[in-house]
């Protein structure tokens, strides 16, 4: 989990709630097994033309594993 765990739980539910305040897209598609999918897109209000695309685990979500990304990677969405 490495030396940074600790500040990341820290965080997680601040992040969280930044994470659902932003505007997002709901995506969703069919996978070739016939399972539907679903996903979130979100804009970065940076703007610098890049796009992360994160895939969480079976059982898991995007709100568990994946809030404190955003604020970690641009922190002046904090």
């Amino acid at each position: 989990m490495g030396p940074d765990f600790l500040g990341y739980v820290k965080d997680r539910n601040a992040h969280r709630v930044l994470l659902k305040k932003l505007p997002f897209e709901q995506l969703y598609l069919k996978a070739e097994d016939g399972i539907s999918l679903a996903g979130y897109y979100y804009v970065n209000p940076s703007n610098i033309g890049r796009t992360a695309v994160l895939i969480h685990g079976h059982s898991s979500n995007g709100y568990e594993g994946y809030a404190s990304v955003g604020p970690e990677v641009y922190p002046s969405w904090v």
